[in-house]
């Protein structure tokens, strides 16, 4: 059983069982059980899982830092640290104000290397905040479970006429910039000239008005995105409800809503879900490789965050930080 630190009782319990039938093995990293499962508790290393199963040898070679030695010799000195709950001291790092994260991020040059900015769990609309002023030189990524694609969705499906176009509208000025003013200036237009391109936008919001069909939805979003040329904000939240529309026109799914979903769900069996830059936080990016890993503010992480984004980085890690030192421990 892999990835063993993001169980929750429950399932430890049915593992407990198993193991007494069957030869049973457990990999996994409590320093990685980044997970919130609500009300049911994750397994607990220490009380629940060395009382059953027999530990054994730790693994010392760090493989993902075999071509940066030094960099692997550092993380674990700092995982012995988080162990014993001491101070972490940061060396070289970046200041953390708006304008110095902008400057670097904008500026640098990261060649051919994936790289992840990794950004406090906390703050789910971070990422899409700071990808939105980048210029699509960065993209978000969202949740597999995507519970706002499926809620955009279902509203879109839901409503007719003024009311879904209203919706469609609220939906692309999440995803995008520069459509804002034409968007306001058609929808509330009374008199006045309008410019070609906001005269073809208005075709399109009165064929959502007139008609139930959500091809006019998906058309109006290709139109969008052709002659605005904006800046994502949150890529794969258009992208996938893109292709949702697309899927729901030319298949036979019951809704939306339905078609949203299959798209999300097929990410999971695809190896290039993530951007080659990557702007998001520890529970996205959790269990996923970088050639270079950008943690913004880790004096606003908690102990296992901590380390889950520093740990994936396999050549390069930068600290942009208010602090020189962290010891944010519970």
């Amino acid at each position: 059983m892999d990835e063993y630190q993001d169980c929750d009782i429950n399932q430890h319990q049915l593992i407990c069982k198993l193991g007494n039938i069957l030869p049973c093995r457990i990999v996994g990293d409590p320093w990685q059980g980044i997970f919130d499962f609500g009300s049911v508790p994750i397994v607990d290393w220490e009380n629940d899982v060395h009382s059953f199963f027999d530990p054994l040898p730790e693994l010392t070679i760090p493989y993902r830092w075999k071509e940066k030695p030094e960099l692997g010799k550092g993380l674990k000195n700092i995982r012995q640290i988080l162990e014993k709950k001491q101070k972490i001291y940061f060396q070289n790092i970046i200041e953390a104000s708006d304008k110095e994260i902008f400057k670097f991020l904008k500026y640098t040059n990261f060649g051919r290397d994936k790289v992840f900015v990794i950004c406090s769990p906390e703050n789910e609309n971070y990422p899409h905040s700071l990808a939105e002023k980048l210029g699509n030189k960065f993209r978000t990524i969202e949740p597999l479970t995507s519970k706002k694609l499926c809620d955009d969705a279902r509203k879109i499906e839901g409503f007719c006429e003024i009311d879904r176009l209203k919706e469609v509208i609220n939906f692309a000025k999440d995803c995008l910039t520069e459509i804002t003013r034409d968007c306001n200036r058609v929808i509330t237009y009374k008199r006045g000239n309008l410019s070609e391109r906001q005269s073809a936008l208005k075709t399109h919001f009165q064929r959502i008005c007139g008609h139930d069909k959500l091809q006019n939805v998906y058309d109006l979003l290709i139109f969008l995105e052709k002659e605005y040329n904006p800046t994502y904000k949150r890529y794969q939240l258009w992208h996938d409800m893109k292709k949702g529309l697309h899927e729901f026109i030319i298949g036979s799914y019951n809704s939306l809503e339905e078609a949203v979903w299959h798209v999300r769900n097929q990410l999971r069996f695809k190896k290039k879900r993530i951007p080659m830059r990557c702007i998001s936080r520890t529970v996205l990016l959790k269990g996923l490789e970088c050639d270079q890993a950008i943690i913004i503010k880790p004096e606003l992480f908690n102990a296992k965050n901590l380390y889950v984004a520093l740990t994936r980085a396999s050549s390069k890690l930068t600290i942009i930080s208010n602090a020189q030192t962290w010891s944010n421990y519970p």
